[in-house]
């Protein structure tokens, strides 16, 4: 296949899994997580994030729409990026519908690999867009970070309502509370990563937005609900402390993805 039928199939899957993929979203009544929860049976765990966390939807997905229609425009076909990313931005795009009518439909441990999926798209996305500026950094780097900072959170939340039926938490409530802690930990320090070590400061701040959701949502524990909103916080001021200080030269040139690759 050359280049041109290849680039021009790339740009035409991510217009059509963007397109259809909103329109198709547009169908279902989802919750901030997929709508999952009345699908399973006891399904009450502590990591459940407010319903308002979903109006991080509205922005991110017409930014997505603009990359879109940006990225299938003639100019950007031999784009060096988009030949990189491309096919995983599809990826990702097409396993975020799959993943939200799995949810619809009842079928969470489905969804959960797919979700796991498209995380692992969008790291590939997030590695290669390393060191970009201009165009590629606001319509490829930022929007993605944000999509996978969010997609981490789901992980982490559809993730916790699995193991809470498979390892019916309700009996053993102790294991519920040491594995919430556990993730909002986790989640935190993934958060803080990428924003100090990568600059990734969107996906930090998708992160920080859904452990704050977290905090809302689980106002009548205090003590969790303040540990969810300290670690959104933590995250915060590593994206600020990373805003504030210069990059190093150990950061500005890392080998993956960005300027490496593209002079």
């Amino acid at each position: 296949m050359n280049h041109t039928v290849a680039d021009l199939s790339r740009q035409l899957a991510n217009l059509i899994a963007v397109v259809v993929g909103i329109m198709a979203l547009a169908t279902l009544p989802l919750t901030q997580d997929g709508g999952a929860r009345e699908h399973v049976v006891g399904a009450d765990p502590l990591l459940a994030a407010a319903p308002g966390a979903a109006l991080l939807w509205l922005p991110l997905v017409a930014w997505i729409l603009l990359y879109a229609v940006w990225q299938a425009l003639p100019a950007q076909r031999a784009h060096p990026l988009l030949r990189r990313v491309g096919w995983w931005t599809a990826t990702a795009a097409a396993g975020n519908v799959v993943a939200a009518f799995c949810h619809a439909r009842g079928h969470p441990f489905v969804a959960w690999a797919t979700v796991a999926t498209v995380v692992a798209a969008l790291l590939q996305v997030e590695r290669e867009s390393r060191g970009v500026g201009g165009d590629d950094q606001g319509l490829v780097r930022a929007p993605f970070g944000l999509l996978l900072g969010w997609m981490c959170m789901s992980l982490l939340l559809q993730s916790a309502q699995v193991l809470h039926v498979v390892l019916r938490a309700d009996v053993n409530p102790v294991l519920g509370i040491f594995g919430a802690i556990a993730g909002i930990v986790g989640i935190a320090a993934v958060g803080i990563f990428f924003a100090l070590l990568h600059d990734n400061h969107w996906l930090g701040a998708a992160i920080a937005w859904g452990l704050g959701a977290v905090a809302l949502e689980r106002q009548e524990l205090p003590s969790f609900a303040f540990l969810a909103a300290l670690a959104a916080l933590i995250v915060v001021v590593a994206i600020v402390a990373s805003l504030l200080v210069d990059p190093g030269p150990e950061r500005s040139s890392l080998p993956s993805g960005g300027a490496a690759k593209t002079a």
